[in-house]
Order: C-alpha cells, then structure tokens, then sequence
C-alpha cells in the first residue's frame, strides 16, 4: 500500500468516527443497512417515538446527519441542532420539517419519493370501487338481515370520470390505475403541458372544472402554505356530480368543518380519508359517525414492499450526501 493511500485511509477513517449519525424515531432498517451507516461514523439507533420536545433535542445532541421518520422539527429545533449538516426523511413528504429553516442553517434536506406511489394507487383504487360498489351498505344490508338485489344497482368504473389534484409520482401511478380501468382522467397542476397529458393519458383543466366535472376526486398534491385548506366550502359547492372523496396525501388539504357539511348536505356522496388534520382524530369528532366515510390510519403507504425500498433510498440519500452528491434534495 503507498503512503498516500494508507495516509488517506487514515484520514477518512478520522472522518468517520467524528461524525454522528442518528437514527431519530423508529426508521426501520435491516442488518445490512445498520453495517452501512456504521461504517460512515458512530450510529446511534432510537426504535421509538421521543415522548416530547425535550427527549427530542436530546437525541438531536451532536448529531451530524439524522434519519427521521415523524417526529417535527420546527425552526427552534433546528437553531439547536448546531451540528446538523443532513436530514435523511423516511418519507416522501417533508411538511413536518421547518424546510426554509433547514435551507437557511446550510442544513441539507432528502426526501424519499415515490417508493410507496404503487401501494397508495391500490389503495385508492380499492376505496374508489368499495363506495362506487356500495359494498359497505350492502354488507351490512345482509347482516341486518336483508338480501334484495335490486337495491344494489351501482355504476361500473370504467364510466366515471376520475379526478386527480396533483400529478407527481403518486398522482401519475393513481391516473395509470384509473385509466387502465377505463375511466376519463382529468388532472389540475401547476405545470400542464400538452406533452404531458399525452405521455400520462390525462386531460389538464382548472381546478373549478376538474370539481364540476368529477365523479371520483383523489388528493395527490403535497401539503403547502399554498395547498393548506384548499378543499373548504367554495369547492364542495363547486362540486356538480356528488363525487367520491379520497385523501391519501395530507388531511389539512380539507377543512374538515367544510367536509362535514358537504356530507351532510349531499354535495358529496362519500369521503375516504387515509389521513386527518389531527392524527388520531377526536373521539368525538362527529366525522366518526357518518357512515358514508371511511376511515384508515394513514396506511395507504404501508406495504412491505414500498417501506422496503422507501428505507433503502432513505440510506442511499445518507450516501450521497457524504460522497459530495447528494441527492432527492427538498427545495422550497
């Protein structure tokens, strides 16, 4: 071995052990991926949740890059963070991480996209059929003790029109579903392109008339300062064709006030909502008791095939970064 290398071996060897990575709350990674990240420096593993603010940052002490999977980390967090240099997400949404904070402490943000776009697609295919189906009522018709056929007459699939709001990668795999089923595919984004509708088999339109013209509406878009509530009182009477609701991407999307009362009014014939704007929900919260939603607990990403690669490329970003090359970097 030559001088330069053992001296360079030496050296990045240094590197390593005075840099602290830290597994924040419960990233769930295989043998192989903890012996690559101790190989990048000391690793230090929490499986759980911290309990609160102050367990947070003292898991955050000393940390040089971190792999989060929930926990928020707002501005004042990230000011006592003063060794932070990289957020490793476990997740394709980053709205639980002050981002224009991050970008103003030089701290470098990834995300990790699309892994789970196939088991949300499902999933909101599967919650479109069971309301467009009624299979609901018609479950508990039979329990109740009845069996008429005939009050079951429903509409098949490939006749709806299927709105999407938001066409990135979730968005894109919910519209090939939709369309594979033989449904007309309406989008609204804030980039249409004639090339793009071509490429992904939609039809661009404004929001209000993606909202008048929809038989089914799927939420895809990432939750903003621009998106925040953009679903409230104006777009549920805006709503001509009392379409299904499906919201797989954040629950402040809808002002669930508005949503209520959509409900109630008959604007829309049913919600399906995998996320809530306060998680878990208020027992009391009367959306609980209208049989015309359906509830999951923000488990349409949860498969064992997305977790898997969303953990693998949450390790890769942690790579890239340390090679001068990060990568899937959140901008605002």
């Amino acid at each position: 071995m030559s001088w330069d290398l053992q001296i360079e071996k030496q050296r990045v060897h240094r590197e390593n052990f005075l840099r602290n990575l830290v597994v924040v709350d419960g990233v769930p990674l295989s043998c192989e991926q903890l012996k690559r990240l101790e190989a990048l420096g000391g690793l230090r593993v929490h499986e759980q949740a911290p309990a609160n603010r102050n367990e947070l940052l003292k898991r955050l002490e000393g940390a040089h890059i971190i792999l989060l999977s929930e926990a928020r980390l707002d501005g004042e967090i990230l000011r006592a963070c003063s060794h932070l240099q990289m957020i490793s997400l476990w997740s394709a949404g980053y709205d639980h991480v002050d981002i224009q904070g991050a970008a103003e402490l030089g701290i470098t943000v990834s995300h990790a996209p699309g892994c789970t776009a196939t088991a949300i697609a499902e999933h909101t295919i599967g919650v479109a059929l069971y309301f467009l189906q009624r299979l609901g009522e018609a479950d508990r018709h039979v329990r109740q003790g009845g069996y008429a056929w005939e009050r079951f007459i429903t509409a098949e699939f490939h006749r709806q029109v299927f709105g999407i709001l938001g066409l990135g990668t979730i968005g894109t795999r919910v519209a090939e579903y939709a369309r594979r089923l033989g449904a007309e595919v309406l989008a609204h984004t804030r980039h249409p392109s004639n090339e793009r509708a071509e490429r992904r088999g939609v039809t661009f339109v404004d929001l209000e008339a993606l909202l008048q013209q929809s038989d089914i509406i799927s939420l895809n878009t990432a939750l903003t300062t621009r998106t925040a509530g953009m679903i409230g009182a104006r777009e549920f009477a805006q709503m001509g064709r009392h379409p299904i609701l499906i919201n797989t991407a954040r629950g402040k999307l809808i002002d669930q006030r508005a949503l209520l009362q959509a409900l109630r009014m008959g604007q829309i014939r049913a919600a399906c909502l995998d996320v809530l704007a306060n998680e878990p929900p208020d027992p009391q919260d009367p959306l609980l008791k209208m049989e015309n939603v359906l509830f999951t607990p923000h488990c349409s990403s949860a498969t064992s095939q997305g977790f898997g690669a969303q953990t693998e490329l949450c390790v890769q970003n942690v790579e890239a970064f340390l090679s001068g090359k990060p990568q899937n970097v959140v901008s605002k």
